[in-house]
């Protein structure tokens, strides 16, 4: 940003399992190269819950390599009554590729970012999943891939949220 670090305070968000040796060396970094005068490290689903006028509550956050869920009580997380997921956006993505090569659309690892639009943009959780798997009115949905091709993806856009 072209802006000396020397004179400005810094805010930084962190993942609500980020361990004490991650913070020490971030906070090392901070002071000791880039001459912050101050630093303050913040759980990021804190900031979250506060953003939505919070202050008690329960985030899930889903990223593409990290989900978590964070109970918080007044401003404070409990650990106990939280939980790092397994799995997250990465993953869904390589799921539903795996389902659309098994229908016959061939997709290879360096369209990986084509299968993960179709993720974003088509898929979603159905609110009652065996209502919609009976439903005979599911038409799916089509995709315009980038050289043109469509795909059509039907039941495979709540098998993947």
């Amino acid at each position: 940003m072209d802006v000396p670090s020397e004179g400005c305070p810094v805010l930084l968000t962190e993942n609500p399992f980020n361990s004490l040796g991650n913070r020490e060396k971030t906070t090392e970094i901070m002071f000791e190269h880039f001459s912050t005068p101050s630093l303050f490290m913040a759980n990021e689903a804190v900031l979250s819950l506060h953003a939505a006028g919070q202050t008690t509550g329960v985030v899930l956050s889903c990223g593409d390599s990290l989900s978590h869920i964070v109970a918080i009580q007044e401003g404070k997380p409990l650990p106990h009554a939280s939980l790092r997921l397994g799995y997250a956006g990465s993953q869904l993505t390589k799921f539903l590729m795996s389902m659309l090569n098994r229908i016959g659309h061939k997709f290879s690892i360096a369209q990986r970012k084509d299968v993960r639009e179709i993720k974003e943009k088509l898929c979603y959780v159905a609110l009652d999943f065996q209502q919609a798997a009976a439903s005979e009115s599911n038409q799916g949905e089509t995709y315009e891939l980038p050289d043109g091709s469509l795909i059509t993806i039907d039941d495979e856009q709540f098998r993947c949220p």
